[in-house]
């Protein structure tokens, strides 16, 4: 196995639990012979040992640890897939749920998603994909499930340089059901996007269902394959669901239909929809997907959270409640809020915040890694 050389400044980083190298916090430039994404051994610059992981000089953040112990990535990669499973029982009784969760998990560039018999796998760097097969043996040795995903085709696995592959295990149905507490929903891990289901939003709709009450009127933007909505519809509310997929509304479809639901479907460019809205809701809820995928992109993303929220707002009746989402590291509830404030003084309304929270247990943020908290859900009542 080959080695590389951390600077003696950034050793006690690592030793605190920091996952990541850069190339300027080594000592050297020997990594010519080192192949891209190869399991290799991190070292002080006295040669003695901090951990193993995966390097690939070409990456932004060029050496991922994954464990503190020595071994090969056979060894060590079913140990941290096993414990990060137990990690989640504890939590869930049914067995659905983000079952890796990256550097969290102490498994760098790597997703996982568990949806009762059938998992799906994102693979997010050149280390993570060079093991894949570790990978889908390891599931099968942990759970014998009948089919999975593995995939590399995210933002997060072109920016690495990886191709879009996608290698499929087992038998594999075109919908499979997702539950969430008590609500039940279909998706796809064959068709859908990044890993089929977004868990990370269990807890904000499991708010949703408890304020949606008979007879009101709820607006779902961005709504996907019906997460906010179907928990509002659970409760007797009469929902409009915005998606520019149709496949995502297709799915979100079955679901009503699977437990006799009705709602109202708009195949449409949310911010068109919401421009054109002229009816009043008692729910908005507006989830988009991530308008910040780097530091660097905030400010010309800033306009667009405004507008959403602006538009948000003027579809709320008063006394009725926006909910809206971030999933963006870079964009946290105090964004939210001071952007808020300022358009509520726009209007001359006046809100007050009801509720904030992020990801579930699933989504575990290493105290070393704070950036892992990407997930910001805040809801404003109408006064």
């Amino acid at each position: 196995m080959q080695s590389v050389y951390v600077k003696n400044h950034f050793v006690k980083k690592i030793k605190r639990g920091y996952p990541w190298v850069f190339m300027h916090q080594l000592v050297g430039s020997a990594v010519d012979g080192i192949a891209k994404g190869e399991w290799i051994s991190f070292c002080d610059e006295f040669g003695r040992f901090l951990g193993v992981g995966t390097f690939d000089r070409e990456a932004e953040i060029c050496g991922r640890i994954i464990s503190s112990r020595y071994g090969q990535v056979a060894d060590i990669l079913p140990v941290h897939l096993h414990q990060a499973r137990i990690r989640r029982e504890k939590h869930f009784e049914r067995p659905f749920y983000r079952w890796v969760y990256s550097e969290a998990d102490y498994l760098g560039g790597l997703v996982i998603d568990r949806m009762g018999d059938y998992v799906s796998v994102q693979i997010n760097t050149q280390g993570m994909w060079l093991c894949r097969e570790e990978i889908l043996q390891a599931i099968i040795s942990d759970i014998s499930p009948k089919g999975v995903v593995i995939r590399s085709g995210s933002r997060g696995a072109r920016r690495e340089g990886l191709p879009n592959h996608q290698i499929t295990w087992g038998n594999i149905p075109q919908a499979i059901p997702v539950w969430e507490d008590e609500r039940l929903y279909f998706t796809s891990i064959l068709a859908g996007q990044k890993t089929g289901w977004y868990f990370d939003q269990r807890v904000n709709h499991r708010q949703v269902e408890k304020w949606a009450s008979q007879g009101q009127k709820v607006l779902d933007v961005f709504s996907y394959q019906g997460g906010f909505g179907f928990a509002a519809a659970k409760s007797g509310a009469d929902v409009v669901m915005v998606d520019c997929s149709q496949a995502a509304i297709e799915m979100s479809q079955k679901t009503f239909a699977h437990h006799g639901l009705a709602a109202k479907w708009h195949q449409a460019d949310a911010w068109d929809f919401l421009s054109s809205c002229q009816d009043k809701y008692d729910m908005v809820i507006i989830d988009p997907p991530a308008l910040v995928t780097d530091k660097s992109h905030f400010h010309s993303a800033k306009s667009a959270y405004l507008s959403l929220l602006d538009k948000g707002f003027q579809c709320v009746l008063p006394g009725g409640i926006l909910v809206f989402a971030s999933c963006s590291s870079h964009v946290d509830k105090k964004h939210m809020r001071s952007w808020a404030e300022k358009i509520l003084h726009k209007h001359g309304l006046q809100g007050e915040v009801i509720y904030q929270f992020g990801h579930d247990h699933d989504h575990p943020v290493l105290s070393a890694l704070p950036s892992m908290r990407y997930l910001e859900c805040v809801a404003w009542r109408i006064l």
